[in-house]
């Protein structure tokens, strides 16, 4: 890419990106102000007060141990996936 710019010339990969990212603002620009994402400031302050009102209690037993659980199947599923990886890529390493 820096040898590209020093040259004057543009790979398809850098004019993809300029084009997608002209599109994404016209289509931004488009969206009256009121519409976008972040502006709804009263229900972002209805939010935070719901989050700040109170302490949340501590998870019984079985909440606790859904979670381990949930979590401790997503590390295993995480592994499968980064050995799948390893495998079908082991030529790479």
């Amino acid at each position: 890419m820096i040898v590209n710019a020093i040259s004057g010339k543009q790979d398809s990969l850098h004019r993809n990106t300029e084009a997608r990212l002209a599109q994404l603002r016209a289509s931004t620009s488009e969206v009256p102000p009121a519409a976008r994402v972040g502006d709804d400031h009263e229900h972002h302050q209805q939010v935070l007060t719901g989050l700040l009102e109170g302490p949340v209690g501590e998870p019984s037993e079985q909440e606790a141990e859904e979670r381990q659980q949930a979590q401790k199947t997503e590390r295993g599923d995480l592994r499968k996936t980064q050995m799948g990886e390893l495998v079908a890529n082991i030529d790479n390493y």
